[in-house]
């Protein structure tokens, strides 16, 4: 019992990191068009 609830939460810290992980590469990508699309429109 112990040890299943020892995976469960390793299980939601993993969900966690992921989903972080996920939002940052989405932010880095936003930042990435905006720096592109600042770049094409002042040239």
């Amino acid at each position: 019992l112990k040890k299943n609830k020892f995976q469960d939460r390793n299980r939601v810290h993993h969900n966690r990191s992921r989903i972080v992980k996920e939002r940052e590469e989405l932010l880095v990508r936003r930042v990435m068009d905006w720096i592109h699309y600042s770049k094409w429109v002042w040239g």
